[in-house]
């Protein structure tokens, strides 16, 4: 006993002397040293915070400028048309297009109309990319820290996650539905594997299950194959709660069912809203209906659709061998420290891989093989990596093995992250930027960059109809609607809906949704649009109900090789009307002379030509050319802001140009009325010659127009001026 208790004393006494020892040579080492080392330190850490703040100012600002020019693709368009004609007309926008994925598409993109401009409208979108990429970014961090990685290598992982989502891959800088459900199912995973979900407060834990339980909800309604990957979420969340009980409303509930009831009642959302505003025809009609044609269409059984997908993960390991090494890598290195693991390591170890399995599932499910349907694979791979970069310290530590200095370290990742992309999207981010003057300024050089066609349509559609009035097309692209600034008169927005066409399948009426004809004529009563505009990529079919409308009607009034604009049949007849026409008084010099309504020039001796026409905003001219073949409309910009614009008649050709460049440039021969009609509206004007628009041109600079003479002599009669039809931009 006494040497026991000799011994415990002894022991005391040593602990007790050390612990004196340890603490007065802290205080003499503190008192030792000197005010310069201190000072270094905190230059250092003042060094490194300004480092950060900028690398992540210059990598944010590149980005949203980068994002909002990469961010308008095919599917992001369509779901901003939707959005533009549900705002029109209003209803769900099932009810304004067919759409065969949950709402949360559309009215993410609708939000973003709400809060920010037309011309704006992508920077909304670039905004909410960069947030889904970095918060796929903290996900690859909370699996650095899970691991019981280094904090410099957790921050890396944010950096080097939100780069490759933002500006690196195909599926980068877009907001589609794939990147939508990888998003929500990262948010998921902080909410299910954050301390507040497995030791917070009562509250604090409810909190993080139903926000959880949310996410997987909405991820799958808004694509049905996501389930797959949210199961494994699922079980991340139940073995992190176990068998809690949280006291709910003063009740005991089973933390698993306040998720399972979350998740459930967030799928179930969007069916009963839809039956309870009763849509909900048009609802299962797409998000059902013509979700089973895009699977079904393909005509494969369940047993070669895993051949294809084995056959694609084949092709796709040949092109992408780092990567998947990486998984191979986690799942090896995870084995050899295992006996280092706690049982929430375990448990992550294993299921990372199965999610990474669970993505490819989805894939192999959706039965497309597209770049951008990839994002579902490689957010599980991302996480894997970060695991394996965990993995790769961690053991390198535990072997005595020196690491680099923490404080470069992430900023070599960052830089070999960047290497790797490729610095041209954040070159062209920065110069865009740079170059930035506005969204008004933006808007007009984008306007002045477009081709001569889409000047002229435009044109012809300002002055008969207005902004977000609705235009009916025979199209597959969904960029004419925003191009033009107009909605989709039917819900129908691509022909593909009508024809029975399936992406990257085949093509039957059997694709076709029961009674979409007659929704289709129901939407065109409904709308009645003053414009049907077609594009020779798409030919109407003759047998169709829309080649039918087009010619019985619509007239057809401004045709280009590419795009051809008809009007409805009333409001050619407005454009092309004269009957309001008044007599014009000018004031005629050089070679020009008036005799009532007929004008003659009959050539100058000092060459000039112009006879001044006046101000013509909102007004009309109208003449019978009896003589000559070469007159040109010009419209002058005496401020000098823009280039001077003009229309003419040379040759029988109709021409649009500038000073310095040819719009279009049309064959425009004179029938036997020879009439020649000029409508200004406010910043478009429009060359009619028998009654058919064969030029137009948009952003007028001045509506003061002079009239010139290409030929030694022209004569004009029966000249008159009359207003522009209503409708349009007058």
């Amino acid at each position: 006993m006494s040497d026991t208790g000799d011994t415990a004393g002894a022991v005391g006494t040593t602990d007790t002397a050390g612990a004196v020892d340890t603490a007065d040579a802290a205080d003499d080492s503190a008192a030792s040293a000197s005010p310069a080392t201190t000072d270094d330190a905190t230059s250092l850490r003042t060094l490194h915070a300004i480092a950060i703040a900028t690398i992540a100012t210059v990598l944010g600002v590149a980005a949203l400028f980068f994002i909002q020019r990469r961010a308008p693709d095919w599917d992001p368009q369509y779901a901003r048309d939707i959005v533009e004609r549900t705002m029109r007309f209003g209803g769900s926008y099932y009810e304004n297009s067919v759409h065969n994925k949950g709402p949360l598409e559309p009215g993410l993109y609708h939000l973003a109309a709400m809060v920010t401009s037309f011309d704006s409208f992508w920077f909304a979108i670039s905004a909410m990319v960069i947030g889904g990429s970095l918060l796929i970014g903290f996900a690859c961090r909370r699996v650095v820290m899970l691991f019981d990685g280094e904090a410099w290598l957790g921050w890396a992982a944010v950096a080097i996650g939100f780069i490759h989502l933002a500006v690196r891959a195909d599926y980068a800088g877009v907001l589609y539905s794939r990147n939508m459900t990888t998003t929500l199912l990262c948010a998921a995973f902080l909410l299910l594997t954050g301390p507040g979900a497995e030791r917070g407060s009562t509250r604090r834990k409810a909190a993080c299950l139903v926000g959880g339980g949310v996410c997987l909800g909405l991820a799958v309604q808004t694509l049905q194959p996501t389930l797959l990957s949210a199961m494994v979420i699922v079980a991340i969340g139940l073995f992190v709660v176990g068998r809690t009980q949280l006291v709910v409303a003063r009740r005991e509930v089973p933390a698993r069912a306040l998720l399972a009831g979350a998740m459930l009642l967030s799928f179930l959302s969007a069916p009963v809203w839809y039956l309870l505003r009763g849509s909900w025809g048009p609802f299962w009609d797409g998000w059902w209906v013509y979700g089973r044609y895009m699977s079904s269409a393909l005509g494969r059984g369940v047993t070669e659709q895993m051949g294809l997908g084995w056959h694609q993960f084949y092709v796709y390991s040949q092109t992408h061998a780092p990567a998947h090494l990486c998984v191979v890598g986690f799942v090896m290195l995870g084995a050899a420290r295992w006996p280092q693991l706690g049982r929430a390591q375990r448990r992550l170890q294993v299921l990372l891989p199965l999610w990474w399995l669970a993505g490819w599932g989805e894939v192999i499910l959706t039965q497309r093989y597209s770049s951008h349907y990839f994002v579902v694979t490689t957010v599980p791979l991302m996480l894997l990596c970060a695991g394996l970069a965990a993995h790769v310290v961690a053991m390198l530590r535990a072997g005595g093995a020196s690491v680099a200095d923490r404080h470069l370290v992430p900023y070599l990742l960052v830089l070999m992250s960047l290497v790797w992309t490729g610095f041209g999207p954040l070159r062209s981010g920065v110069e865009a930027a740079s170059s930035f003057q506005g969204v008004h300024h933006m808007a007009m050089q984008r306007e002045q960059g477009r081709d001569g066609t889409a000047r002229g349509v435009q044109a012809v559609l300002d002055l008969v109809s207005r902004p977000d009035d609705p235009m009916l097309t025979w199209t597959n692209y969904p960029w004419p609607f925003l191009d033009f600034r107009r909605v989709s008169a039917t819900r129908f927005i691509w022909k593909s809906f009508l024809m029975g066409e399936i992406y990257l399948g085949p093509t039957s009426p059997e694709y076709v949704l029961p009674g979409s004809w007659e929704l289709w004529a129901d939407d065109v009563r409904a709308t009645r649009p003053r414009t049907f505009l077609t594009d020779a990529t798409f030919p109407i079919p003759p047998e169709t109900p829309a080649a039918a409308m087009l010619e019985t009607d619509f007239e057809p009034m401004f045709t280009t090789p590419t795009l051809s604009l008809a009007l409805r049949n009333d409001v050619a007849d407005e454009l092309r009307d004269r009957s309001g026409d008044q007599p014009m008084s000018f004031s005629p010099e050089g070679g020009w002379s008036v005799a009532g309504t007929t004008v003659r020039y009959a050539g100058a001796a000092d060459g000039a030509s112009a006879l001044a026409l006046g101000d013509l905003r909102c007004r009309r001219v109208d003449a019978v050319l009896a003589s000559g073949t070469g007159l040109s409309f010009h419209f002058a910009n005496a401020a000098g802001v823009t280039e001077n614009l003009e229309l003419a008649l040379v040759d029988e050709r109709a021409v649009a140009r500038s000073s310095n460049v040819t719009f279009t440039d049309f064959e425009a021969p004179l029938g036997g009325s020879r009439t020649v009609s000029l409508v200004v509206g406010r910043t478009v004007a429009a060359l009619l010659v028998d009654d058919k628009v064969v030029a137009a041109v948009n952003l007028l600079s001045s509506t003061r127009v002079s009239l010139t003479s290409s030929g030694e002599s022209l004569t004009l009669e029966q000249v008159g001026a009359g207003a522009t039809p209503g409708g349009g931009e007058c």
